[in-house]
């Protein structure tokens, strides 16, 4: 049997082979085509990002959890959520990222721990809170917000040597910076120190604050940033 099949097959002509070979190949491309991910509408896509803006699907692994949980980096530095809202309105965050152009440690010291909530508990030098990598520098934290908002209130927690945040800065969503507070660096005997600052009738959005640092005339070294949280109206 197995001889009389080989006959057979020897004696089907080549062009029958070549049709029976582009058929398959239309067969797998279609297949393959078949296979691919939908392409996914606005209209599709607004239903997740209704409920993540109002956390009704925070349970769930999806778009919400992902704005409102700490992010992977801010796990070393022991965070809880970074996002709160009240009813549809207020809502109360922390960063749920940062970067900045100097910075003591790679994690240690570095501009993530001032992500998330505040994790330091008494004054001192910490590791688990944001310093410069000169103590007598001057220095640039950018904090990213999970949620857009017209911000009502800045909250600074500064855990060692509080007094030398220089002004600090809304970034818009146009990307325009708004300074929000300004001052001259001195010393504040009160430690840990948390700068509240209020934003009366602020006309924009945004979700970055940018603080900036100057430790030149510290004499007792890093004003170190524990946590920031940014206050507001969402912003639709």
């Amino acid at each position: 049997m197995i001889h009389e099949f080989r006959r057979f097959v020897r004696g089907i002509e080549r062009g029958v082979w070549m049709a029976i070979l582009g058929v398959a190949i239309a067969v797998l491309i279609c297949l393959a085509i078949s296979a691919q991910p939908a392409v996914i509408t606005p209209e599709q896509l607004q239903p997740t990002l209704n409920a993540a803006a109002t956390q009704q699907n925070v349970p769930y692994a999806s778009l919400a959890s992902g704005l409102t949980s700490t992010p992977i980096q801010a796990i070393l530095t022991q965070a809880g959520p970074t996002l709160a809202l009240e009813g549809l309105a207020e809502v109360h965050q922390y960063a749920a990222s940062a970067s900045a152009d100097s910075q003591r440690g790679q994690v240690d010291w570095s501009a993530v721990q001032a992500a998330g909530p505040p994790n330091t508990i008494n004054c001192g030098d910490s590791r688990t809170a944001y310093a410069t990598l000169n103590p007598n520098g001057k220095g640039v934290l950018t904090l990213a917000f999970p949620q857009l908002v017209v911000p009502t209130h800045i909250y600074i927690h500064q855990s060692f040597n509080p007094g030398f945040i220089q002004h600090v800065n809304v970034r818009d969503l146009y990307g325009q910076e708004h300074t929000v507070y300004t001052t001259t660096p001195a010393p504040i005997a009160a430690c840990p120190y948390t700068l509240g600052i209020d934003i009366p009738n602020a006309d924009f959005a945004g979700n970055t604050v940018i603080v900036y640092l100057d430790q030149t005339t510290s004499a007792g070294g890093w004003d170190e940033i524990d946590a920031a949280e940014l206050d507001g109206t969402r912003y639709n």
